[in-house]
């Protein structure tokens, strides 16, 4: 920590400033400058001057004695908030070290950016004449004609300046004032918003006063969103509509004609004045307000603390306040400098100092928060006699670059620094980084800007062309989109089927919603008119982003019109939908096997055929039942069961597993029983051969004890639909050519949820082939690094299996923990293998199963089973492959 003195480097800038501007009045040639401890004249010719730097109490502080000649001095800028000297050069200057000490306190080895060329051999003829008879009042004018080579260059007119004062204001959200203005050529002052400093240059002008004439104007009124005073401008709003940042910026009028022409030339004229190559600029926190009378309050979150009153205006384009205001006595002392020593770019730094008031009275002074010298932030403080209090600065990083930075708190004449070192934000971190909002605007108009819906999606009977959404609820209008299945498999495009006409904001019940009609979906290509078969759909309500009222979802390729959302996931809603070809009265007239009962009980249909196979499966062509139901095979004294099928779920092509297996030719009874109370509605018989394999090309099926010998060269999965108490879920199969795990995920998956999206994981699983692998669910132990909010599933939904690796070895599963860089799934074409199952969730054992299953969850439908061994993949290879990548 450093002690920061500024009225002796002040005295020593008035020392330097004297010897400047008496030598040269006095026409000093071939002298060089000298001080020493004495004050004696140095043996060298020419003129001394003596300053004395007094304090209050009428004692001296400092002495030098100098002896000068120059053809040149250039100081570009002197900063006396943060005691530094700016690219001083003194050509035909010969300073000593001991006059470089005193001016500078330092030798001139320790100095940067200060040159100094000898002046022996001077090329001007006549000196320094400064155009005055008597050498002494010329008030340093240094416009001279003594013959200094100066070219027609060098005597041309300064750079173009401009200054510009804009404080935080209440407006109606019309107009905006600019406090002052100075524009040495004249121009214009232009009021751009927040978006500039995301790179809109031209589309951040939201408006621009009148020609200004050169000079300084005072209580600038700038009208907002005027496409006259802003030429080539198109706005879509007359007003401010909330309170936000806004940046005014002095503009020149390079061509003369009085007319702002930035926008309409974009950008060859009218340009922004600069300094140091950028734009002079001015912020300030705009709040609209309904009331006319307005006060001067600034919103909580401004950058800018001080007021007129206060102190200097906050120039923005370095961040850099003017001097504080001279403090009344003595200045306020800093201690205890609390600050971290490490951070990443954009995090909040807390920073605290101990502000004591030296003085026996009370008095009000500032206290800075400086960065690389930078005023980032300004308090004002007011201290009893003696008293001590702690200042808190709030200071965002987000926009610096990484690196380290010398950072502060200062008072006027007192202060205590320290470094501070900021790294790059991670990746994520970045990809989630939205535009900076304004730090003024209220919180609570976020939250109320966040859209909601709701949708109800019932199952249903349809001729195939229509479908009916009972109820959809869209807080910003839009519309009802309507998936098939696949959209469970990642096609997030190729699944929508259909979507409704516009809807308003609001509640809207019975929607029908026209099916492969490419006029209501533009984009999309059907290449059939209606539901061929029965299968699951799903209706997800989708926002209107561009307002045109048309769904553009496909045709941007999901860009505009993307879904409505809660927790990070769409809104969704499935159903059953069965085709049917009449207004019927619930009969099927497929010819099959049909059994109707003359009470007028439930009817029931069942179509399967002699068959041969290898045993473990049974092929039904159609199931269904006008009530829930199952399908049960009996043979040989075994029985072999299927889930729970709802009244209108028709099942096609349906596979069913026998657990045991047939193990020679036998005749199978096929039967459709109530899920109620188990009273068969329907059967069958049919007889079932078993088929022979070759030895050599049967699969090994022992017991594991040659898995290492036999290991599979492709990892596959089997998760079949299934019933469970919710802790556990049983992977009927499970092949890892290199060992590995099987882990579960929810259907979050499918919403590129991929890390998070994990429920449950195996023990470590040797090479080889695993049959009946449980897996226990939401279990932190076998999950390192998930935090689970429950312990079971809580109802019926679609799970995944996964085969994943053992990357690093340790028989541990990695993937939460580090974030998906070890433990990763095998793959197939770099596309994760998986496989789905619909999973019920009861309270009881099997035979008591739930009527109420989750809609479409199962995805076995219309002969689309994915449970084939290595083929398993599940979804769309380009989606997987991104949620992996």
């Amino acid at each position: 920590m450093r002690q920061l003195d500024r009225q002796t480097i002040s005295a020593l800038f008035v020392a330097l400033a004297l010897v400047l501007a008496i030598g040269p009045a006095m026409g000093l040639a071939g002298a060089s400058v000298q001080a020493n401890d004495d004050g004696a004249e140095t043996a060298d010719g020419g003129a001394q001057t003596a300053i004395e730097n007094h304090t209050t109490d009428g004692t001296t502080n400092h002495t030098v004695e100098t002896r000068l000649t120059a053809d040149r001095i250039t100081i570009d800028r002197i900063s006396t908030d943060y005691l530094t000297i700016e690219n001083l050069t003194i050509e035909g200057l010969n300073v000593t070290s001991t006059a470089v000490g005193a001016m500078f306190g330092a030798s001139p080895g320790d100095m940067e950016g200060v040159t100094v060329e000898d002046g022996m051999d001077n090329e001007t003829e006549n000196g320094l004449d400064n155009e005055t008879d008597d050498g002494v009042e010329d008030d340093l004018d240094n416009e001279s004609d003594d013959g200094l080579n100066e070219t027609d260059d060098e005597e041309e007119d300064a750079q173009p300046e401009a200054s510009v004062t804009f404080e935080d204001q209440e407006t109606d959200g019309s107009t905006v004032t600019v406090d002052s203005v100075n524009v040495s050529e004249g121009g214009f002052v232009t009021i751009h918003d927040s978006s500039l400093l995301e790179g809109a240059t031209f589309d951040s002008v939201v408006g621009s006063s009148e020609y200004l004439e050169p000079g300084e104007h005072e209580d600038v009124e700038v009208q907002l969103y005027d496409e006259e005073t802003v030429p080539g401008a198109e706005f879509d709003q007359d007003a401010l509509e909330d309170n936000q940042t806004l940046i005014a910026m002095p503009h020149l009028d390079t061509n003369g004609n009085e007319s702002y022409d930035f926008l309409e030339t974009d950008g060859e004229e009218d340009g922004p004045y600069t300094e140091d190559g950028e734009a002079v600029v001015d912020d300030a926190e705009i709040t609209v307000v309904d009331d006319e009378e307005m006060d001067n309050e600034t919103d909580d979150g401004a950058m800018d603390n001080a007021t007129d009153d206060d102190a200097e205006e906050m120039d923005n384009e370095t961040g850099m306040a003017g001097d504080a205001p001279v403090p009344e006595g003595d200045s306020y002392e800093v201690s205890t400098l609390e600050a971290p020593e490490n951070a990443t770019v954009g995090d909040q730094l807390t920073v605290t100092a101990e502000i004591s008031n030296p003085n026996d009275f009370e008095t009000n002074q500032s206290v800075e928060f400086r960065l690389d010298g930078d005023v980032v932030e300004r308090q004002f403080l007011v201290l009893d006699g003696g008293e001590n209090e702690t200042v808190t600065f709030e200071i965002d990083t987000e926009g610096l670059e990484a690196g380290d930075y010398n950072h502060g708190v200062l008072t006027y004449d007192c202060g205590e620094v320290a470094d501070i070192s900021l790294e790059e934000a991670d990746e994520e971190e970045d990809d989630e980084e939205e535009a900076p909002a304004d730090d003024g605007e209220d919180e609570e108009d976020e939250e109320d800007a966040e859209p909601n819906a709701t949708v109800t999606f019932e199952d249903q009977e349809t001729d195939g062309s229509t479908v009916t959404v009972q109820n959809v609820n869209v807080s910003e209008g839009g519309f009802v989109t309507i998936h098939d299945s696949s959209l469970l498999e990642g096609a997030t495009f190729d699944s929508v089927v259909g979507s409704s006409e516009y809807l308003e904001p609001g509640e809207h019940e019975d929607v029908e919603v026209q099916l492969y009609d490419e006029e209501t979906v533009p984009g999309a290509e059907f290449d059939q008119d209606a539901l061929e078969d029965n299968q699951t759909l799903i209706a997800m309500p989708h926002l209107d982003t561009n307002d045109n009222e048309s769904y553009d979802f496909l045709e941007t390729d999901g860009e505009e019109d993307g879904p409505y959302t809660e927790d990070g996931e769409a809104v969704v809603d499935d159903a059953e939908i069965t085709v049917v070809d009449e207004e019927a009265d619930g009969e099927d007239d497929a010819p099959v096997d049909e059994e109707e009962e003359d009470d007028g009980e439930t009817n029931a249909t069942l179509d399967v055929e002699d068959q041969s196979g290898d045993g473990t499966t049974l092929e039904i062509g159609q199931a269904t039942a006008g009530e829930d139901f199952y399908v049960v095979a009996n043979y040989d004294g075994e029985t072999s069961e299927s889930p729970t099928f709802n009244a209108v779920e028709e099942r096609l092509d349906y596979t069913l597993t026998l657990d045991p297996a047939i193990e020679s030719d036998t005749t199978v009874e096929v039967a459709i029983l109530s899920a109620e109370d188990d009273e068969e509605l329907t059967s069958q018989e049919i007889e079932y051969d078993v088929e022979e394999e070759d030895d050599e090309a049967e699969a090994p099926t022992d017991d594991g004890e040659d898995d290492e010998e036999e290991a599979p060269t492709e990892a596959a999965v089997t998760f079949e639909d299934q019933e469970t108490d919710g802790s556990t879920v049983t992977v009927d199969s499970v092949s890892l050519p290199d060992g590995g795990f099987v882990t579960i995920h929810d259907s979050s998956l499918f919403d590129e949820v991929v890390v998070d999206s994990v429920v449950g994981t195996s023990e470590y699983l040797e090479p080889g082939e695993h049959e009946d692998v449980e897996v226990q669910l939401y279990d932190e132990e076998m999950v390192p690094g998930a935090e689970f909010d429950q312990d079971a599933l809580e109802e019926d939904q679609t799970l995944i299996a996964m085969p994943h690796q053992d990357t690093n070895d340790n028989e541990t599963y990695d993937f939460v923990e580090t974030d998906g860089e070890e433990d990763g799934p095998y793959t197939e074409d770099d596309v994760p293998i998986i496989d789905d199952a619909g999973v019920t969730v009861t309270d009881g054992d099997a035979d008591a199963m739930d009527d109420d299953e989750t809609d479409g969850e199962t995805n076995e439908t219309d002969g689309t089973t994915n449970e084939t061994d290595g083929d398993a993949t599940g979804v769309d290879g380009n989606e997987t492959a991104a949620l992996f990548a």
